[in-house]
């Protein structure tokens, strides 16, 4: 399978290229519900991390490098926003968690894949200018015809650049 490629889909879904255009829920974005999600909005620069797809045993490991811009959500508390799929979060204390049952399809040229999120948090330290972010997948393709599965999963930590 074309790493490459699934290393695309895989990263408009982790690591901030995700995207969905979002309302502003200000009633929620601290206090409210109890939730502070003011804490997570914003763009966060990865320090260190690594996202790793395995496809028929073999596996290919890249450095996380894209930023990860979080905003409120409409369907959710949070979303990430700006590639061409949303990943949908909400809070509880410090960790934002991925809302069950997500998946995107992208396609180029020949190839179609469908990443489908299995576990996803972003946690928060205590003074809220760092964060770690743990995350799996299972990727299911199809390139010129010939259908694969693969799995995905990414472990990073994160500083926050901007509100």
């Amino acid at each position: 399978m074309k790493s490459a490629i699934l290393s695309l889909v895989v990263a408009g879904m982790f690591a901030g290229t995700s995207g969905c255009g979002s309302d502003s829920k200000s009633a929620t974005l601290d206090g409210g519900d109890g939730k502070s999600l003011s804490r997570f909005i914003g763009t966060w620069k990865p320090t260190t991390g690594t996202g790793t797809t395995t496809c028929a045993g073999q596996s290919s490991t890249k450095p996380v490098t894209d930023n990860t811009v979080w905003a409120a959500g409409v369907s959710s508390d949070l979303v990430q926003t700006d590639g061409s799929c949303a990943l949908l979060a909400n809070v509880t204390g410090s960790t934002a968690s991925a809302l069950p049952s997500q998946s995107c399809t992208q396609m180029d040229g020949t190839t179609t894949a469908t990443l489908s999120v299995t576990a996803y948090t972003f946690s928060l330290s205590a003074d809220g200018q760092t964060a770690t972010e743990s995350g799996s997948a299972a990727i299911t393709g199809n390139i010129g015809g010939v259908a694969a599965s693969c799995s995905f999963l990414i472990t990073a930590a994160y500083q926050k650049i901007a509100n």
